[in-house]
This record gives C-alpha cells, sequence and structure tokens, in this order.
C-alpha cells in the first residue's frame, strides 16, 4: 500500500527580471534550498530531485542535477534531473512524490527553476520552440504560435470573435496583474496594469494573433523548493496526475482543450477521492498561465467551471 506524502517545507525565490540577482544557477536553488530549510526541521533527504529546461543552453551547463547536488552540499543523495517543458517543475514533483509514496525514500527535497536572462527574449524564445514538434517547428511554429492556435480556436468555439476577444484577454491581463501586485515574490509587484495599457499601441505590440505583449509572460528568473516526506505533517497530498497527448498540435483532436491536462485532473481527482470537484469549498487553484488565455481554459480542463462561465469569471 502507498504510503501517505506531506508537505515539509516551502521556499521560494522572487521573480527577477533583471537577470542581475542570481550570478548563476547554483546561487538561484540555493536561496530556494535556503527557504525550505527554513520552513522545515528536516536536514537529510533520500534524493532530490531537479526539474530544469535546456541548462545546456542557458547556462552551458550538463549533468545539471549533480552539480546542483554537489553545490548544496548534498554530495552523495541520488540527484535526478526531471524535463517536459512547461510542465517541468510539476513533473519534478510528481516524480519525487512517488519515490515518497513507494516507500523507497522518507525525504525528498524538489529542486525546480530556470535562470533565463542569459539570454535575449528573441533567443531564448528559439530555444524554448526546440520543445515544439520538430516538423511544425521548421515551418515557425514557437511557443507563443501553439497557444495562439489553441485561443483562436477556443474563442471560435465560443462564439467571440473581433473586439470581443480584445476585452476578454484585457480582463484577463488586468486580473494577472492585480494578483501578481499583491505578492512580494512577484515579478510586478505592487505593479498594477489599468485595462487601458492592454490597448495602448505604445505598450501593448502583437505576438502571435490574438496574442499581444501584455498577454504572454515576460522571461525571468526563479525557483521553488519543497521538501516532501512521509512523516505525517499539516499538509498531505491528497492526490496527484499526469497525462501526455501528441507534441503535434495537428495531431491533436481538437485545438480548443489540452487533453493532457483533462486527463490528468481526472486521475488526481480520483486519487484524491473527489467525485465532483466544483464541490470543494473555499478551493484555490495555482494554474499555469504563461499566456493569458491558458487560464480559462484551463480551468474549464481542470473540470471546474464550464467554458461559458470562464468567460464571465
Amino acid at each position: 500500500m502507498a504510503k501517505s506524502v506531506y508537505f515539509a517545507g516551502v521556499g521560494l525565490t522572487k521573480v527577477d527580471l533583471t537577470g542581475r540577482v542570481f550570478g548563476s544557477i547554483f546561487d538561484l536553488f540555493a536561496e530556494a534550498y535556503r527557504g525550505a530549510l527554513e520552513d522545515s526541521p528536516i536536514r537529510s533527504f533520500g534524493a532530490v530531485q531537479i526539474g530544469i529546461m535546456d541548462s545546456e543552453e542557458f547556462e552551458n551547463r550538463a549533468n545539471i542535477a549533480a552539480k546542483v547536488a554537489d553545490r548544496l552540499g548534498l554530495t552523495g543523495v541520488p540527484a535526478i534531473r526531471s524535463e517536459t517543458a512547461s510542465s517541468t517543475g510539476a513533473a519534478a514533483f510528481h516524480e519525487a512524490y512517488y519515490k515518497v509514496a513507494s516507500g523507497e525514500c522518507e525525504n525528498v527535497l524538489v529542486l525546480a527553476g530556470e535562470r533565463m536572462k542569459t539570454v535575449t527574449t528573441r533567443t531564448a524564445t528559439n530555444i524554448m520552440s526546440k520543445t515544439v514538434d520538430p516538423v511544425e517547428r521548421r515551418f515557425g511554429f514557437t511557443m507563443p504560435g501553439l497557444i495562439a492556435l489553441v485561443t483562436q480556436a477556443w474563442f471560435r468555439e465560443r462564439g467571440i470573435k473581433g473586439k470581443e476577444v480584445d476585452n476578454v484577454l484585457a480582463r484577463l491581463m488586468q486580473r494577472a496583474h492585480a494578483l501578481g501586485a499583491e505578492n512580494p515574490l512577484a515579478a510586478f509587484f505592487g505593479r498594477r496594469e489599468p485595462l487601458s495599457a492592454y490597448f495602448d499601441d505604445s505598450q501593448n505590440s502583437p505576438v502571435a494573433t490574438p496574442l499581444m505583449r501584455k498577454d504572454c509572460s515576460p522571461i525571468c528568473d526563479g525557483a521553488a523548493a519543497v521538501i516532501l516526506t512521509s512523516k505525517p505533517q499539516a499538509i498531505r497530498v491528497a492526490g496527484i496526475g499526469s497525462a501526455t497527448e501528441t507534441s503535434s498540435i495537428l495531431d491533436r483532436e481538437s485545438l480548443s482543450h489540452l487533453d493532457a491536462t483533462r486527463q490528468a485532473a481526472k486521475i488526481a481527482y480520483w486519487r484524491a477521492g473527489i467525485a465532483d470537484p466544483r464541490r470543494i469549498e473555499r478551493l484555490v487553484v495555482e494554474a499555469h498561465d504563461a499566456f493569458n488565455s491558458l487560464l480559462p481554459i484551463g480551468l474549464v480542463d481542470l473540470l471546474l467551471v464550464d467554458d461559458d462561465e470562464a468567460i464571465a469569471a
């Protein structure tokens, strides 16, 4: 029988837009690690799980998991790297969870982050575009281009077009900045964006129709650390799920939703014993929305709202 898995500590860095706060990936992970240690009495780990994308290109470093463990004074502890594009941090957490649940390890340290300000935005976009299907990438597909197609399909199915699309995206931008403005660790802490900024051509240039500059997360540096344990703590991981779908977006049955998200959510709810996630009281959702349009799409794929509710929210 699988063991219960608990959170024993969490550490976060401030998200940096300048590229000058962290001198190396080791400095970045070390700060997140220190935060987790301050939040937990646990000091020994059966494994270290590292989540990082493209360290060979952003950092010019390979074998990064072993090097991070060494720099953190954890030499001798098994260190494994996870890399699954935008879900890299979640994948590292997923692997660490099963190491504890299986009974192999009592405590596991999870570190995930990126230091991407070592290169220009254009270079970073080209690096991240290597996650796209290679055939589609040959025709100019980028990550923003992929999400733009998904966004177009989602709006088209809802019958939303023209200025109405801009209005929905502008509201999403305003909401994202309002939340970030209240978080001292966020890149845009204390910097709210008015709706008018979305319609200001001097501030908001096109990226990939219908996405504009203010629909896209900026290139930045940041990391998180989590200590997982089998020792009972205040917070337990009730359920976890993961899934994949075809890497080629043109081979997918639907462009308007992310089927892997739906499948992973169903697995997590089943493992947590949740029959209807909409009936959960005081629910807090942390969703990956590197592009504004992914928030309503993600909430629908997580089976929390209907498409029309996502737009109206």
